[in-house]
């Protein structure tokens, strides 16, 4: 958990104001509906109200924005652009902070904003407000109908979210904390700026001035090598864990971001792709269960040829307007009834079997190859679903993006003549004894590394029978050690379906060996004189 109660966001409104007070803004982003950054110059003041965690803070990482920009963003643009911030100011100790820009426009004159930042929990919104208090716009609209508080929406007053009037912590006395406050939670409910955490560690007036009192801390806090929290200050519950000092609370929050938290557009495009996958998966399983059935349905097609060659040894006591005749069964050794158009020649009877035979036999064929192909066809979407569950990181998922819309399974509304292919680089390890080993990510960077990064002399490895990583290892000159052949299968393993299986058994050979048969799917190879390592992860 990120924990910035209204205590812990005064000490981050300093850090900002030390920061950025007296520069304008230089560039504005908007990433999606919950996300944007203000630039100034190299500073990145970036802002979210994911329901999941609200946050500002000056981030040190750089998202791609959509190529077409969103609306809030432009308005953004047309008001803040090469604007000054001259003030940050914190509503008393609430979680709401009010950034003020000043602007001169073209014409000379001085015009004024305010961008407002409510960090409150699934309701956190951003306001952009005129001088004299309008909303401009806003990130998240509603009207009076949604939202019976208060009306959100272009033209509107702003006016504050409806808050629990509390004591500002600054003018709290020793008589009236004695009076008020019974035990811990009474901080929370009646001092501003305290959240669960921070109250609970407030048992005297003492320590209610000295935790006001106190330093910044920023520190992430690990139980067991995990994450447990990330927070301005120290409290007792926090005691055991090992901690992680940070200098100041923004690089707090970009360790504890990155390190928990990938970026909302890597989850946003990973979601959009995941659920394409799914769908394909889905539709391609209903397809071959209809038709296993349609097979298990055609797969007697013998039978009607066997019927028909009874026939034709028996025509001569077959007579127009029988409707059925008791015949030898000489492939089974008994006697058969065998159904007949009594309105049909004996001849044509005879045809009528062996066409209902050379129709199933076609369906039984036809349908026995698509089961086939689609099969190949989810082994493929497969191994999309297993890089798309490794990825964390946007370039990786950019290119699965491009081979999906590439191969018809989606559309790209953001593709253009002009747009470019993602670069692909690719993931290297070197090994003590000089050896480099690359692997892809995706079946993209497969192709890549089996068919244009390596040499025929290099070895190649894969986990065996399960979507993975193409892996080989680069011939130095001198072969390839026991030694070096288990370290790239264990990156093989690790970059497989398998990955949180215990052992993996992985398939290794010359990359001369290895072949694409020709139409098949990206990633998708074959692959001779292999021998196999199993190895623990």
């Amino acid at each position: 958990m990120l924990y910035i109660d209204g205590i812990s966001l005064s000490r981050l409104t300093s850090e900002f104001e030390n920061v950025l007070l007296g520069k304008k803004v230089s560039k504005i982003s908007q990433y999606s509906r919950f996300s944007l950054s203000l630039f100034f110059g190299k500073n990145n003041l970036f802002f979210t109200v994911n329901p999941n965690l609200p946050v500002v803070y000056l981030s040190n990482s750089k998202e791609e924005a959509p190529h077409t920009p969103m609306g809030f963003s432009l308005n953004l643009r047309k008001h803040l652009l090469n604007a000054n911030l001259y003030k940050v100011e914190q509503i008393g100790y609430e979680r709401v902070l009010y950034f003020y820009f000043e602007r001169i426009t073209e014409l000379g004159e001085h015009k004024k904003f305010k961008l407002v930042f409510e960090l409150m929990g699934k309701h956190s919104n951003i306001f952009l407000i005129d001088d004299d208090g309008r909303i401009i716009d806003a990130l998240k609209k509603s009207s009076l109908d949604e939202n019976l508080s208060r009306i959100v929406i272009p033209g509107a007053e702003y006016t504050l979210p409806p808050i629990e009037k509390k004591l500002n912590p600054e003018d709290v006395s020793k008589e009236w904390f004695q009076k008020e406050i019974a035990e811990p939670k009474d901080v929370m409910k009646k001092i501003e700026g305290f959240g669960k955490l921070s109250s609970e560690s407030i048992d005297s007036y003492d320590v209610f001035l000295e935790f006001l009192n106190q330093k910044s801390s920023p520190a992430v806090y690990f139980e067991r090598g995990k994450i447990k929290l990330g927070s301005t200050f120290y409290f007792p519950s926090l005691q055991g864990c090992n901690k992680l000092e940070f200098e100041n609370i923004n690089s707090m929050i970009n360790y504890y971001i990155e390190k928990t938290i990938s970026s909302e557009q890597v989850n946003s495009l990973k979601t959009k792709l995941v659920k394409t996958i799914d769908r394909e998966i889905k539709k391609n399983k209903k397809i071959i269960t209809q038709l296993e059935r349609d097979v298990e349905k055609n797969s007697n097609f013998t039978r009607y040829k066997e019927l028909g060659d009874i026939l034709a040894a028996n025509l001569y006591s077959i007579k127009i307007g029988m409707d059925n005749a008791l015949l030898f069964d000489f492939y089974k050794n008994e006697d058969v009834l065998i159904s007949l158009d009594p309105k049909l020649h004996p001849k044509q009877n005879l045809e009528l079997y062996y066409k209902k035979y050379n129709k199933t036999k076609r369906g039984y064929e036809f349908n026995f190859h698509r089961i086939e192909f689609i099969d190949k066809e989810l082994e493929y979407l497969d191994s999309v679903r297993t890089f798309l569950e490794n990825a964390t990181d946007l370039s990786i998922l950019n290119q699965i993006k491009e081979e999906l819309v590439d191969g018809r399974y989606m559309r790209d509304a953001e593709k253009s003549k002009k747009s470019k292919k993602q670069k692909i680089n690719i993931a290297m390890e070197s090994t003590e004894d000089g050896y480099h080993i690359y692997f892809g990510k995706n079946n993209r960077e497969n192709e890549y590394v089996t068919f244009k990064l390596a040499d025929k002399d290099d070895m190649w490895l894969h986990a065996k029978d399960i979507p993975g990583s193409h892996v080989i290892i680069k011939n130095n000159g001198d072969g390839f050690s026991d030694k070096v052949i288990k370290e790239a299968a264990v990156i093989a393993a690790k970059n497989s379906k398998l990955k949180n299986e215990s052992k993996v058994l992985v398939d290794y050979t010359l990359k001369k060996y290895v072949k694409k048969p020709g139409g098949a799917k990206p990633g998708f190879v074959i692959y001779t004189h292999e021998k196999g390592i199993t190895v623990k992860i």
